[in-house]
């Protein structure tokens, strides 16, 4: 996540509900990992991102990434959930 993205998301948190904020930055279709979050003033992005996926059926998603460096990162982004049946 960039700082500009970083900023994005500490703005979206000081004028809505974490749960809020967290969806309108997913819906935007930006990703982000758990520390970048508490950066931007998350508190426990764990527990906000299980609460919007179970209050609301959200499809989000922890996938591994890979830095330049070859660093291994988890980001949750927003997907598409699978059809059932």
């Amino acid at each position: 996540m960039t700082k500009i993205e970083t900023t994005k998301l500490a703005r979206l948190v000081k004028n809505m509900t974490q749960k809020e904020a967290l969806y309108t930055f997913l819906e935007a279709g930006h990703e982000f990992s758990a520390a970048e979050a508490r950066k931007a003033g998350i508190a426990d992005p764990s527990r906000v991102i299980s609460a919007l996926r179970n209050d609301h059926g959200l499809a989000i998603y922890l996938n591994p990434r890979k830095t330049r460096t070859g660093e291994r990162i988890n980001r949750y982004r927003l997907g598409t959930p699978r059809k059932n049946g």
